[in-house]
């Protein structure tokens, strides 16, 4: 067995030195074993089990690392593997609903998972209420997306209040910033990641970044969102592939955005490589609309099927993302536009010229002025100007 010093652990895992150290004292690290005044720590753990902690009540509250698959680290086409080899029944059922989600199995994630909704275990509860709210709407469940919405803002509010224990304290901005970023709520007050991505083990860190990315994507800073992806990138060694793939899924949305098509498509292949061995479309799916027509060019031909289910999922997310959103944004978001028409309504509102467009889908200049046309008229719009009012969502 390889073995690793506390302080190697604390890195990796992105807790404290004294949190680990107290774990292998009270044996909630199978493996671990004291030499000298040093302890051993069996490399690849992602925590305890559980452990407890006190907030600034004294209240005791019960913690694990969550989110378990999302934060894996596995190679590719692996990931049942990975999940089976979790020690800890909670987390390989917590696990199984992650998967379920991402690879399109939105029932089977809601079913497996909505039991621990009322879990004692805050990290338990934040899981399944993330997966839950997304998996919902998916399925174009509206009760069960407001539920579920309704248990995430407390799970939140959680988070948010527990200050003194830092590593759930960083959970509630993280699953904050999930929320309103992936949503396109407005963010600018939001705790700021960056302040608390620390206490984050590594494989939520990378979704951190991603979170980072998006929104410097969101506010049209290209150049600062494609920084943050590539020194993601470059710093990761370990597969994760969930949170590596949302990197270069982020990537190539802003290199379409600057116009970089090819590049686009290199990172997008990245992405797909990561993902197409465990069949984990859904994140594909989420990026769809933004991602400019780089999975038609790139999917369509080779990988038919992958692409068909993708465009039901995509479609299923547009129309229950848009009924959430306007509700909470007490605003309209029409989303009668195909997805070819978002697709080119997207690139025309970027600054791409019909030929440009026509080039990159591989129409003619006068389909892509058609579409263009077709676009306006279902919008009740006159120009680009106008245009841009509904591409910012």
């Amino acid at each position: 067995m390889i073995y690793k010093s506390i302080q190697q652990t604390a890195i990796r895992l992105g807790v404290s030195e004294r949190s680990v150290r107290r774990w292998a004292i009270e044996g909630k690290i199978p493996g671990a074993h004291k030499l000298g005044r040093d302890w051993l720590i069996p490399a690849g753990i992602t925590g305890p089990s559980s452990y407890v902690e006190k907030d600034a009540s004294g209240i005791r509250q019960l913690m694990r690392v969550p989110l378990p698959f999302v934060r894996g680290s596995f190679e590719p086409g692996h990931a049942l593997e990975y999940i089976d080899s979790l020690k800890d029944e909670d987390d390989r059922n917590i696990a199984t609903g992650e998967y379920y989600y991402f690879i399109g199995k939105c029932s089977k994630a809601v079913d497996v998972l909505d039991p621990y909704l009322c879990s004692p275990d805050p990290a338990l509860r934040f899981t399944s209420a993330l997966i839950c709210f997304f998996a919902s709407f998916a399925l174009g469940r509206q009760h069960l997306s407001y539920l579920t919405k309704d248990q995430l803002e407390k799970q939140i509010e959680e988070g948010l209040n527990s200050e003194a224990v830092p590593e759930l304290h960083a959970l509630g901005v993280l699953v904050l910033n999930i929320v309103y970023v992936l949503m396109h709520l407005p963010h600018d007050n939001l705790p700021l990641l960056e302040n608390h991505i620390a206490y984050l083990p590594e494989g939520l860190k990378v979704l951190g970044t991603y979170l980072m990315a998006y929104k410097a994507y969101l506010r049209r800073e290209y150049d600062k969102a494609l920084t943050i992806a590539d020194v993601t990138a470059a710093m990761f060694k370990d597969p994760y592939p969930i949170g590596m793939s949302h990197i270069h899924i982020i990537a190539a949305v802003v290199l379409m955005n600057m116009k970089r098509p090819e590049a686009a498509k290199d990172r997008f292949m990245k992405a797909w490589e990561l993902l197409k061995d465990d069949g984990m479309i859904e994140v594909v799916s989420e990026h769809l609309w933004i991602l400019q027509g780089i999975p038609d060019i790139s999917l369509k031909q080779l990988y038919p099927k992958n692409y068909n289910t993708i465009m039901d999922l995509s479609g299923k997310h547009m129309s229950a993302w848009a009924k959430i959103h306007s509700e909470i944004m007490n605003k309209e978001v029409r989303v009668h536009l195909s997805a070819t028409e978002v697709t080119i309504a997207l690139m025309y509102d970027r600054g791409w010229s019909a030929k440009e467009i026509a080039i990159h889908l591989n129409f003619s200049q006068a389909t892509v002025r058609k579409y263009i046309q077709i676009i306006y008229e279902k919008l009740s719009i006159r120009d680009k100007k106008e245009l841009r009012e509904f591409m910012l969502h």
